[in-house]
């Protein structure tokens, strides 16, 4: 077996469905803890099942994806709703969102049993497997390629045929967040390094309160995306290679003293004192953000609409997420989807095209900004003013502290979903001391080095 080839888990439910018959939008009830049997349709409500109208010869489409955030959702739903209108309700769209590990799991399951969704998430750096083994549709002569700026299209695109394999949609900064009322309240200013992040949380705590809103309860990927953030824009630079290394068992993650760098800048933000993060959900993190109660909190621009959902008058600013070792921000491409190739010559194909000319049209642009309230990926002038948080985002591409970390490869499969959970142990250590910090380095030398030698 190929040492890069990589093993998925098996399965696990689907978390949110969201189905669109005609242009009605109808919503799932709560998944079960089952995931569907392969090929199956996923479960609707008996609400859902008695508002649709009768399918009878319209085309089912099926866009799979890791979208959790409701803004996120209704902006897909957007686009569909306004394809089916121009189609004349002859679509089902159905519209499935998973975390990264149902997503690994299902997809892998889906694409087995030849009954894949009709869009399928991922491009060409995310998921290269899936298109070695045929399963994504070569869309290099689709109408919508041709609007995608050179950096989208170099995203979308295989590096070993230069083909183009996914539409991109929507663009991902990795920020602290805060508000800004508070700091000039507290007469603060906004910290622009890992030391004036520490002072600032010195600050609070000298007063008895927390710097951090935090919502680590399992599962999900906040703690992931804390570390990560602090690690990837130097690996992006320097060490390319890292994550497919150590999946081959070439090397062990503290060969890289980024990796472990990055432990150590995170443990030093961990250290202040803390409230019950292990027992809080995400959606609770952004409640107190948006409540004034907490100055800061960690994520991604995927959140801000998720936060101005409970105080749309909210005064944020955006921050790098700052290590030892720098205050770069890293700038990528998260929204992007695959064409499975089991639409090629049916009725399906005419909706996938339809649906990728839409989503790169002004329209298009404008419901994503509406709906996602996150940054489109086209370079559609309208997102620079759509929120002011992201002139703060401006001002970093203007002082050259942006770092495309687009095209580097990930941990995938079990790699992914064991990295994800080690994160988060690490975030409910009680010491954060050296001493703690490089045991827990070793312990994930170890983990990921039998993982390689498991898959060899």
């Amino acid at each position: 077996m190929n040492k890069r080839a990589i093993s998925l888990l098996i399965a696990a439910a689907i978390c949110g469905i969201t189905v669109l018959s005609g242009c009605q939008v109808t919503t799932s009830s709560e998944s079960s803890s089952e995931a569907p049997a392969p090929g199956s349709a996923p479960a609707q409500s008996e609400e859902s099942e008695a508002s649709e109208a009768p399918a009878g010869d319209k085309i089912e489409f099926e866009l799979m994806h890791l979208m959790q955030e409701s803004t996120k959702r209704a902006g897909v739903d957007a686009w569909c709703a306004s394809v089916n209108e121009e189609l004349g309700g002859t679509v089902d769209f159905i519209n499935t969102s998973l975390t990264q590990s149902q997503y690994n799991t299902t997809i892998k399951t889906r694409l087995a049993a030849g009954n894949p969704p009709q869009m399928i998430w991922g491009r060409p750096g995310t998921y290269p497997e899936i298109i070695a083994a045929g399963h994504a549709l070569d869309l290099s002569d689709w109408d919508f390629v041709a609007k995608m700026s050179e950096e989208n299209k170099k995203a979308a695109c295989d590096p070993e045929t230069g083909k183009v394999y996914s539409i991109n949609f929507d663009k991902l900064y990795f920020m602290i967040f805060y508000n800004k009322d508070i700091f000039e309240k507290e007469g603060l200013a906004p910290p622009t390094s890992q030391e004036e992040l520490i002072a600032v949380c010195q600050h609070f705590a000298d007063k008895g309160q927390y710097a951090f809103a935090r919502g680590y309860q399992p599962p999900n990927e906040v703690p992931l995306t804390e570390f990560n953030a602090r690690i990837r824009w130097q690996l992006m630079s320097e060490d390319p290679t890292f994550f497919l290394d150590v999946m081959a068992g070439e090397r062990v993650p503290s060969s890289s003293e980024h990796w472990v760098s990055g432990w150590y800048s995170w443990a030093d933000v961990l250290r202040f004192p803390r409230e019950d993060d292990m027992g809080r959900d995400v959606d609770k993190m952004y409640q107190l953000f948006a409540s004034g109660e907490y100055p800061m909190y960690t994520s991604g621009t995927w959140s801000i609409g998720e936060v101005k959902k409970y105080n749309p008058d909210i005064n944020m600013g955006a921050l790098p997420i700052f290590s030892r070792e720098g205050n770069k921000v890293c700038e990528q491409i998260d929204g992007s989807m695959m064409v499975s190739s089991k639409v090629a010559g049916t009725p399906a194909e005419d909706v996938a095209r339809k649906l990728t000319d839409h989503i790169v049209s002004p329209e298009g642009v404008r419901e994503w900004i509406e709906n996602a309230q996150t940054v489109p990926a086209t370079d559609d002038p309208v997102a620079a003013t759509m929120e002011p948080v992201f002139a703060d985002i401006a001002t970093y591409r203007e002082n050259d502290q942006l770092v495309n970390t687009g095209y580097i490869s990930d941990f995938t499969g079990e790699f992914w979903t064991r990295w994800a959970e080690l994160t988060t142990e690490f975030a409910a250590l009680d010491d954060y001391s050296d001493a703690s910090v490089e045991a827990f380095i070793q312990k994930v030398d170890g983990e990921f080095a039998a993982l390689a030698q498991k898959n060899q």
